[in-house]
């Protein structure tokens, strides 16, 4: 048997207001517990997955890029074609905005479908 104190300062279950209050669990409740949070435990190791440095940077860089910095991918895009322009590439243009398009184009239909 287990014995809890509390100090006086915390509400206890019981109605006395002496110096200090005991609460006590059988054996049998205490060692369910633990076998459910070591279950826990056990199921959270499992899902673990150790990855390569290389390959834990370019998911975090993905990861960060996604949720703080959407524009991003627009920006590179935009950049590109605006370099191809410059340079006087007009079919390395024209082929920067097909692709462009077209993935924009399958991300829609991807959006569309998990609906």
């Amino acid at each position: 048997e287990i014995l809890f104190f509390f100090p006086p300062q915390y509400p206890t279950m019981s109605s006395s207001t002496s110096a200090s209050t005991s609460l006590s669990l059988s054996s049998s409740s205490l060692s369910g517990a633990l076998s459910l949070s070591t279950k826990k435990q056990q199921s959270q190791q499992q899902r673990r997955q150790v990855l390569i440095e290389e390959e834990y940077t370019s998911t975090l860089e993905t990861i960060v890029q996604r949720d703080f910095f959407p524009e991003i991918p627009e920006l590179e895009k935009q950049a590109a074609l605006l370099q191809k322009r410059s340079s006087g590439d007009v079919a390395g243009a024209v082929a920067i905005r097909r692709a462009a398009r077209q993935l924009q184009q399958q991300e829609e239909s991807l959006a569309e479908l998990e609906r």
